[in-house]
C-alpha cells in the first residue's frame, strides 16, 4: 500500500497536469477568439464592399436607363412618333442613322451591352443575396418555398389606356357658341408671308375652346324702402331687397357658392381665394370670407340635416374619421380634431369634433339600428356593441395588414383567398340585395370557414410569433371574425368601408392646403358645406348649379329640406352622371 506520502505525491501530479490541460485549453480558446474576431470583421467589411458594389452596379444601370431614354426621346424628336413613321421604318431607321454618324452602331452595341452586363450582375448579386445572408445559406427547402411561392403569385394586371384619353374629345354642346368669320392678313399671317399666291378653296369650322378673363361685376340693385304694417298694428320700415344668404351684404350668393365650391372642392382656402381677387383689384380679407363660408353653411345646415336623415334610413351606414386641425387660443397652437363621416351608397354627412372619443359618434349615431360598418377603432365599440346594431368589420383592412406582413407562404395563402372574396363581390355588383345573399353563401361561406381554419391554425403555429406582421395580422382577423363574416347574410353589406375610406380623401388634400380650421365654427362649417358638396358632386350634379338652384328654392319656401338634398334633387329632375 502506497503510503500518504505518496498518494499526495500523486494527486499534486494529476492537479499540475490538468491544470497544465486548462492551460492549454484557455490558450485554444484565445486563439479561437481572436480568429472569430478577425472572421466578423473580415465579413463586415466584404458585406460594406458588397453594399458598395451593390451601389455601384445600381447607379450604372439608372445611367444606362438614362441614356437610353435620352436616345429614345432624340429618335422621337428627330423622326417623329411611332404612329407618323412610314411602314417598314425599323428596317430602314438604322442602316440610315448609320450612314449619318457612323459611329451610331458601334455607340448603340456598347450601350446595349453595358445594359446587359448590368442587368446579369444586379442578377447574381440578387442571387446571392437569397443564397447567402448574414453569412447563413439558405437550406433546399427555403428555396422550394419560395419557387412554389413565386409560382402561385397573380400575374400583374396590365392597365389599359382609356378611350380618348389625352386625346381630342368632343366639345360640350351646352356651352355658348360664337360664329367667328376669320379672314387672314397675307402680309402678316405666318403661313402666307412667304406665298407668292394662294386661292380660298373654301371654308373650315375648327371649334376652339376659349377662356375669357373672369369678370367680376358690382350690380347696383334699385330696392324699395316700404312701411309695413302687420295685422297687430305693428308698423315698420323695409328696404324690400332680393333675397339672399346674407341680407344686405356686399356679396351675392353666386360669389359665396362659387369660393364655397373652390374651397371644398378644389381646396383653395380662404388666402388663396384672397389673393386671386387681389389681381382684380378687389380687397377681400380671408377673415371675411370665412365669414361668408359661415353663413352659407348656416343657412345649407336643414339640407346637410336631411342628407344625415337619407343616410341613417339606410340598412348598411359607414363610418370612419380623419384628423382636422383646430386652433387653440389659450394654448396658441393648434390641436388634432376630429371630422368624422358616415355614409350609405351615394352620401355622406360629415361632423366635427374636439376629440376622437366615442361619445360623438354613440351621440349621433345612438338610435340607429341597422348594420355599421367600420373599422376595429376602440371608439368605435361604443356603439357597435348595443344591442339593436349589427357589427361589421372591413377586409380592406385585414388584407392590408397581410400584404403588410413579411413575404412568405402563409401571408401568399391568405391574400389569395381574400382576392378570391373579392372576385366573387365583383361578379355579384349588379345582382339585387337577395340573390347577392345566395351567391354568397353558395361562394364566399366555403372561402371563409377555409380562412377560419388557416386562422386557428396559425394561432397555434409556434413559427407565427405574435409581434411579427404576420402574427399581428392573424390576431386582427381572428378578433374581429364575427363581424368580417356577417356581411353574408346583408344583401346591401359591402365587403369592405372603402366608400367611407373614400370619402376621408378630400379632407386630407384639404388638410395639405389649409392647415387648420381657426375657430371651432369655421370647422363646422366646413364639414357642413363638404357634407352638401360631396354628396352633390357623387351624384353626379354641378355642385355650383345644383347649389344656386337649392338656395333660390330656400329663399322662396318652395320646397321642404328633405325634397333639396342631391338624392332628391337629382330624382326629380332626372340629371345623369355628368361630372365625376
Amino acid at each position: 500500500m502506497p503510503s500518504d506520502a505518496q498518494r499526495i505525491a500523486q494527486l499534486e501530479a494529476q492537479v499540475r497536469r490538468q491544470q497544465a490541460r486548462i492551460d492549454q485549453l484557455e490558450r485554444q480558446v484565445e486563439q479561437l477568439t481572436h480568429e472569430r474576431d478577425v472572421a466578423r470583421e473580415e465579413l463586415k467589411e466584404e458585406r460594406l464592399q458588397h453594399k458598395i458594389t451593390r451601389q455601384h452596379l445600381r447607379e450604372l444601370t439608372e445611367a444606362v436607363q438614362a441614356l437610353s431614354g435620352q436616345h429614345r426621346r432624340l429618335l422621337r424628336r428627330t423622326f417623329g412618333t411611332s404612329s407618323e413613321r412610314v411602314a417598314g421604318i425599323q428596317g430602314i431607321l438604322p442602316g440610315f442613322l448609320e450612314e449619318v454618324d457612323p459611329d451610331f452602331a458601334a455607340a448603340e452595341q456598347a450601350a446595349l451591352d453595358a445594359a446587359t452586363a448590368a442587368a446579369n450582375a444586379l442578377s447574381e448579386a440578387a442571387a446571392s443575396d437569397d443564397t447567402q445572408g448574414d453569412g447563413v445559406i439558405v437550406s433546399d427547402s427555403a428555396s422550394a418555398d419560395d419557387e412554389n411561392s413565386a409560382k402561385t403569385k397573380r400575374p400583374a394586371k396590365t392597365r389599359t389606356r382609356p378611350v380618348k384619353s389625352g386625346g381630342r374629345n368632343d366639345l360640350p354642346e351646352d356651352l355658348p357658341r360664337q360664329e367667328v368669320f376669320y379672314q387672314p392678313d397675307p402680309a402678316t399671317h405666318p403661313y402666307l408671308n412667304n406665298v407668292k399666291k394662294f386661292k380660298e378653296l373654301r371654308r373650315k369650322i375648327i371649334s376652339r375652346l376659349v377662356i375669357e378673363p373672369v369678370q367680376v361685376v358690382v350690380r347696383d340693385i334699385s330696392c324699395p324702402v316700404m312701411t309695413l304694417t302687420f295685422p297687430n298694428g305693428i308698423r315698420t320700415q323695409q328696404t324690400i331687397a332680393p333675397p339672399s344668404v346674407i341680407h344686405c351684404g356686399q356679396a351675392d350668393d353666386s360669389v359665396l357658392i362659387h369660393s364655397a365650391c373652390d374651397k371644398i372642392l378644389d381646396y383653395l382656402p380662404a388666402y388663396r381665394q384672397s389673393q386671386r381677387f387681389a389681381r382684380s383689384n378687389i380687397t377681400l380679407h380671408r377673415s371675411k370670407l370665412c365669414r361668408w363660408h359661415q353663413a352659407l353653411a348656416t343657412f345649407l345646415a336643414p339640407v346637410a340635416d336631411a342628407i344625415f336623415h337619407e343616410i341613417i334610413a339606410s340598412t348598411v351606414v359607414g363610418i370612419d374619421d380623419t384628423i382636422h386641425r383646430l386652433v387653440d387660443a389659450e394654448l396658441h397652437r393648434c390641436k388634432n380634431g376630429r371630422l368624422w363621416a358616415a355614409t350609405n351608397d351615394t352620401s355622406c354627412y360629415y361632423w366635427f369634433a374636439e376629440t376622437r372619443e366615442g361619445k360623438w359618434l354613440d351621440g349621433l349615431l345612438g338610435d340607429y339600428e341597422g348594420a355599421i360598418i367600420g373599422d376595429a377603432y376602440a371608439g368605435h365599440r361604443v356603439l357597435l356593441e348595443r344591442d339593436h346594431v349589427v357589427a361589421l368589420f372591413c377586409w380592406a383592412h385585414v388584407r392590408r395588414k397581410f400584404f403588410e406582413a413579411d413575404n412568405s407562404p402563409k401571408r401568399d395563402q391568405a391574400l389569395r383567398l381574400i382576392g378570391q372574396l373579392y372576385d366573387i363581390e365583383r361578379e355579384i355588383a349588379a345582382l339585387p340585395p337577395d340573390k347577392k345573399v345566395a351567391r354568397r353563401t353558395r361562394h364566399a361561406k366555403p372561402i371563409l370557414a377555409k380562412f377560419k381554419e388557416l386562422l386557428d391554425a396559425w394561432q397555434t403555429d409556434r413559427t407565427v410569433l405574435p409581434k411579427t406582421g404576420l402574427g399581428i395580422a392573424v390576431t386582427y382577423a381572428s378578433n374581429q371574425w364575427h363581424g368580417l363574416q356577417t356581411y353574408c347574410t346583408i344583401g346591401e353589406a359591402p365587403i369592405d368601408n372603402n366608400r367611407t375610406e373614400r370619402v376621408m380623401r378630400p379632407n386630407a388634400l384639404h388638410r395639405k392646403n389649409s392647415l387648420f380650421s381657426a375657430s371651432k365654427a369655421g370647422a363646422e362649417a366646413y364639414a357642413t358645406l363638404s357634407t352638401v358638396i360631396h354628396t352633390a358632386h357623387s351624384h353626379g350634379l354641378n355642385p355650383y348649379t345644383y347649389l344656386t338652384d337649392i338656395v333660390d328654392d330656400m329663399h322662396y319656401n318652395r320646397r321642404p329640406p328633405e325634397d333639396l338634398t342631391p338624392a332628391a334633387y337629382a330624382k326629380r329632375a332626372g340629371a345623369e352622371i355628368t361630372v365625376k
